[in-house]
């Protein structure tokens, strides 16, 4: 969820993430959390390592506001 407030001369960006912990982001499995995300990366020719494309996402995101 990403939401911006604006109010006296201030704006105030709030950002509520979730990532999977080491242990589960590891796990391995057709229908974990994990390879699904794996496949999603892969079939947009990105960077296959979920925690990777978490962070780079996350950059990204933050540096457009």
């Amino acid at each position: 969820m990403l939401q911006t407030l604006e109010g006296k001369g201030r704006e105030i960006l709030i950002v509520n993430i979730y990532q999977a912990c080491v242990m589960a982001a590891t796990a391995e499995g057709k229908l974990t959390n994990n390879q699904q995300q794996r496949i999603m990366l892969s079939e947009e020719n990105r960077d296959a390592d979920p925690r990777r494309a978490f962070r780079q996402d996350l950059i990204q995101l933050l540096r457009k506001q």
